[in-house]
């Protein structure tokens, strides 16, 4: 069971206690009395209480396409027209949640069945449909395709939920 250790096993062995019907029969004082206050805990998780609050809206880590072709391709205005609804789809993701990210990742897998992925995190945090494309074309133009492409992805990562800008010395107004 999870949260009971080696050391714990080792002491419900030494009072005769080999299964998890064998620790149903303890009462929540003899629980206290082999492990302390932990043994609350223990009481309560065997018997399926958990006070924990439900949380059912996780924290966004990432968002991300990808498609595998039907057939390889080392076209890259083909990759690009690809990135492209990518880029369009995963604005639109951010705007939903509000978000804006810094880190653009592109995958690829070629057709030797490796998967290849390139990321570039940028210096201020984004959100638009020119921004993502621009930043994957940017990585497409670096990767030096050997082979042909069968699979290409697009994911952003690195979120924010406020668009912080950091300004240049040269960006600040005249005083």
């Amino acid at each position: 069971m999870h949260g009971i250790g080696e050391k714990s096993i080792e002491k419900l062995n030494e009072i005769g206690i080999y299964t998890i019907g064998q620790l149903l029969n303890l009462t929540e004082d003899e629980m206290v009395y082999y492990f302390g206050k932990y043994g609350v805990e223990i009481y309560n998780k065997i018997r399926g209480y958990d006070n924990r609050p439900i949380c059912l809206e996780r924290e966004t880590k990432s968002v991300g396409r990808e498609t595998t072709f039907d057939n390889d391709t080392t076209d890259k205005s083909f990759l690009k027209a690809v990135l492209l609804d990518f880029a369009q789809e995963l604005a639109g993701a951010l705007d939903e949640e509000a978000l804006f990210a810094k880190t653009v990742t592109v995958k690829f897998k070629t057709d030797n069945f490796k998967t290849h992925t390139r990321s570039k995190t940028l210096k201020k945090y984004i959100n638009t449909y020119g921004e993502i494309k621009d930043t994957a074309f940017d990585i497409l133009d670096d990767y030096n395709i050997n082979g042909s492409i069968r699979l290409i992805g697009l994911s952003l990562s690195n979120f924010s939920d406020a668009s912080y800008e950091q300004l240049s010395f040269f960006d600040l107004p005249d005083s």
